[in-house]
């Protein structure tokens, strides 16, 4: 999935619509963890983590460690040292290529994390510190908010009629339950598309998981280079297209789809995020095929998400390599996992990497 353009959806502010106040959430304090700092009574999912972090904060003091968000609505959150691999030894979302004067790292990475999970495996860094210039699928940070906004409203707009006009009312019913769950305020969203909806609900929920897009590995590195440096596989708009723009049945069809599983969003994510830190492609590829369905609409939202994407991206980091210079290339974990992954785009274009653990060194 293209998580990083998620929070790119963020920039239509709303107005939380009020609710009954039936939500809680409790955060923990990684150093104490018996004390637990429960916020009850919200009126939402992501206010009640908000309170619940905020309780934590204060208390927090001087001592070390981090607040994070450990359940919602009874429901457990996974916490950070929890999802992170017990094995010493273990694969990373991490390779190394070179040919001639070029050197490529290519790392699968989370748009979306938390403070649990940094410090990163020692190698991001190392080979972060080895390269000159710092590729991502798309430099958002580059775009002046403003213009942002306008183009992803040119692509978010429902051309005619309402949201509500165009869902099957039982659709709409589902989808206004999680609204409710999680504070969108779905009358002031009428005349968005589902894509839009669809992307807005899953903020929602990640942010009440304790999840957030500036923690994001993307955002992390970004912060830390010169905006000269950063380099573009993609753009904004042609990942706000491929979001936004798809027909509106195929949109209508994932959306219904999402909303049928959508109660199980923290099991995902915790098993999503447990394989990438332990490194298992081959779970990431079938937690992405599982969780995107098997419908027609989905097979072919998926094609174009992974499959075709991962051909151009390989070709691009393939010209990389054909010049000279060092690149450090960040792309979704998705991306390099499955039979059609970039790695496997590159190797049938003749380059092959090696893949880096946890105990190696990159230099090696």
């Amino acid at each position: 999935m293209i998580f990083h353009t998620m929070r790119l959806l963020a920039l239509l502010a709303f107005a939380l619509p009020a609710t009954a106040a039936q939500h809680s959430s409790e955060a923990q304090l990684s150093s104490a963890p018996t004390e637990i700092f429960r916020s009850s009574n919200q009126p939402n999912r992501v206010v009640a983590a908000i309170a619940a972090k905020q309780q934590c904060e204060q208390a927090k003091g001087r001592r070390t460690g981090y607040c994070e968000i450990v359940s919602m609505d009874g429901e457990l959150i996974g916490r950070a040292v929890d999802l992170k691999p017990e094995s010493n030894r273990h694969p990373l979302f991490l390779w190394r290529f070179t040919r001639g004067d070029a050197t490529v790292y290519l790392a699968g990475t989370v748009h979306v994390l938390k403070e649990g999970f940094f410090p990163l495996p020692r190698q991001y860094e190392e080979a972060f510190a080895a390269t000159d210039l710092l590729v991502v699928e798309a430099a958002v940070e580059q775009i002046e908010p403003t213009q942002l906004q306008q183009m992803m409203l040119s692509y978010a707009l429902l051309a005619e009629g309402s949201l509500r006009a165009l869902l099957l009312p039982q659709t709409y019913a589902k989808l206004a339950k999680q609204a409710q769950t999680y504070g969108l305020p779905l009358e002031q969203m009428q005349g968005f598309k589902p894509a839009l909806i669809s992307q807005q609900l899953a903020v929602a929920a990640i942010s009440a998981m304790g999840y957030d897009p500036a923690l994001g590995i993307e955002s992390y590195f970004s912060a830390r280079i010169e905006p000269q440096k950063i380099l573009e596989l993609e753009s904004v708009e042609g990942q706000l297209k491929l979001l936004l723009d798809q027909p509106l049945d195929m949109q209508t069809a994932l959306l219904r789809e999402t909303l049928e599983d959508f109660d199980s969003i923290a099991e995902q994510t915790d098993a999503m995020l447990s394989a990438w830190a332990r490194g298992d492609d081959g779970e990431v590829a079938s937690l992405i095929r599982e969780q995107t369905g098997d419908s027609a609409a989905a097979k072919s939202f998926l094609y174009q998400l992974l499959d075709q994407r991962n051909t151009r991206m390989a070709q691009r980091i393939a010209n990389m390599l054909s010049g000279s210079g060092s690149y450090f290339v960040l792309v979704g974990s998705a991306h390099l996992a499955g039979s059609q992954s970039v790695i496997t785009e590159l190797d049938k274009l003749g380059f092959s990497g090696r893949r880096i653990f946890s105990t190696d060194s990159i230099s090696n």
